[in-house]
């Protein structure tokens, strides 16, 4: 019996809308064929999410493309997966290639159901739409090319000819066109030869329900690729709820599904990247460190260092601190930076003796210092710092302001590419609102980040004895214990769905969480002023 050619996975990805879906999906393909090829095929995607996947897959081969134009007509995007999968033949000849959208997770080894004795295979499925080209299997690149360029011609032929009778019949152009090539069913039990010139290819189908549920379906052992359709995104990334096509008790475990896939590759790839890369910046943090003794209320050095670290590894080149007080965050980011391209902006709300003492602190440093509120200074900057990679440290406000204005800077901007949040411990209201708000986050409370960076604040601790409602040791504040290691500072990595997520109700939140806080301050006035100047949905 002859051996089946390795196997190789190739995703095209075009547009923002799916840089959310690739960190499960490729975490999918490798965790169950580790050591597969991975090819990514992108276009307009930021660059920053590309360079993330590269760091936490460091087998995955991404190629930008030129293929898709914005802004281009239905007609001109719908034949570019093909351009892109016969390019993918010639870099993978020899191999067995597995084409997946970007919207789709590998829920189990796929050898058991791979073909050995056909040259392509295609999924079909009950119903009106009975072909869905989300996945689609060739046992040998080079063989495999002429087919794929016929199924392109036929494609731009569809599109040219008879596109409605297409959207109508197949629910797409490609499909159309895949359709008229093999015949038009029935596909149960398929298995066919089709000439291609002087070529015989063999063709065969398989089920949807193995190797491309689209349905609302439970997951089985019988089910080895998932493919969440458009009508998942908005469930998925943006809070939106359950519909009659997709109703929540039938989605229910494919919803929790992904949510656990989702958590796995952040378990088993950011984790390891964030630890990785902070044990790599551990020594540059301590010669900060010793150079700036701590102040009381500021952030912890072990919590410094997962925003130096990551800042860092991901080629930041502005860093926009809201919340200074005594300046012991800024003066760690202003001497690890010191000697680099990597700019530090602070902004801080109130002049007081804390503001001074920062100012004094953090005179020969060579960075901005700005007052006001925040929720007014930082578009400002963030129009300042237009195509630059950008990164958040928010340590003011706090609680769900703290998120809320985060999501209003990533209304803002498109080149965030790191957040954090301080005092985010356990049972925090910012806590809460970072979980409902992110996917990709993680928090310095967790217990392998403890202790392989705990050592770092000895010099954190209170000096001479005293103890004030701010002195910090391990589990307290002051005199009161607190239920995690530190304040906690969360690590958020926000993707472009999230960007638009939930806009309205972010406003709304926005503005409530602001009266909050000046009223926790003590500002009456603050208060009067949102009340008047607030606009819901707010103006840009």
């Amino acid at each position: 019996m002859t051996q089946a050619p390795p196997i190789v996975f190739v995703t095209c990805a075009y547009g923002s809308d799916y840089a959310g879906f690739l960190l499960p999906h490729i975490a999918s393909t490798h965790r169950w064929h580790p050591g597969a090829p991975h090819l990514l095929l992108w276009q307009d995607i930021p660059e920053h999410e590309i360079q993330l996947l590269q760091e936490l897959f460091p087998s995955l081969v991404c190629h930008r493309t030129e293929e898709y134009v914005a802004g281009s007509s239905v007609l001109d995007r719908i034949p570019n997966k093909l351009k892109l999968w016969i390019k993918a033949c010639d870099l993978y000849p020899a191999h067995q290639i597995c084409f997946l959208d970007a919207d789709t997770l590998v829920c189990r080894s796929l050898f058991p159901i791979l073909p050995s004795n056909i040259d392509a295979a295609f999924t079909w499925k009950p119903g009106r739409f009975p072909i869905n080209v989300g996945v689609f299997l060739v046992l040998n690149g080079k063989r495999a090319k002429p087919l794929l360029s016929e199924w392109l011609q036929q494609t731009l032929d569809t599109l040219r000819c008879e596109f409605e009778v297409a959207r109508e019949e197949s629910g797409a152009a490609d499909q159309h066109a895949l359709r008229k090539l093999i015949g038009f069913g029935p596909y149960e039990n398929y298995s066919k030869e089709i000439a291609i010139g002087n070529t015989i290819f063999r063709v065969g189908g398989i089920p949807c329900s193995l190797l491309n549920q689209t349905e609302c379906a439970p997951i089985t052992e019988s089910t080895y690729i998932i493919h969440y359709k458009s009508g998942w995104h908005p469930i998925l990334f943006k809070g939106a709820p359950f519909s009659t096509a997709r109703p929540a008790d039938r989605c229910r475990p494919m919803h929790e599904f992904f949510n656990a896939a989702f958590a796995e590759a952040l378990s088993s790839n950011l984790t390891p990247f964030i630890l990785t890369r902070a044990e790599q910046a551990r020594e540059r943090l301590s010669r900060a460190a010793v150079k700036h003794p701590y102040e009381e209320r500021g952030i912890l050095h072990s919590e410094m260092l997962a925003v130096t670290a990551l800042c860092e590894s991901l080629g930041v080149d502005v860093i926009i601190e809201s919340g200074r007080c005594r300046g012991q965050s800024t003066a760690i980011l202003a001497e690890y930076f010191s000697g680099t391209s990597t700019r530090i902006e602070s902004i801080e709300y109130n002049r007081d003796e804390n503001s001074s003492f920062a100012e004094q602190r953090l005179a020969s440093y060579d960075i901005g210092l700005h007052y006001g509120d925040s929720f007014r200074v930082l578009p400002r900057q963030l129009k300042k710092q237009t195509g630059k990679r950008i990164a958040l440290l928010i340590d003011g406000p706090k609680g769900e302001a703290a998120v809320s204005l985060l999501r209003d800077a990533l209304h803002f901007s498109n080149n965030i590419v790191a957040a954090f949040i301080h005092d985010a411990g356990p049972d925090t209201p910012a806590r809460e609102a970072i979980l409902r708000s992110f996917r990709r986050v993680y928090f310095t409370d967790c217990p392998r980040y403890v202790d392989s960076f705990r050592e770092l604040d000895a010099m954190c601790l209170p000096r001479g004895g005293v103890i004030t409602e701010h002195t910090w040791r391990p589990f307290l504040k002051g005199e009161q214990r607190i239920p995690s290691y530190g304040p906690t500072l969360a690590v958020i990595l926000p993707y472009c769905l999230e960007r638009s997520a939930r806009r309205a109700s972010a406003a709304v939140l926005s503005r409530e969480a602001a009266i909050n806080l000046a009223r926790s301050l003590g500002i009456p006035a603050a208060v009067r002023k949102i009340r008047r100047n607030w606009l819901a949905p707010r103006a840009r």
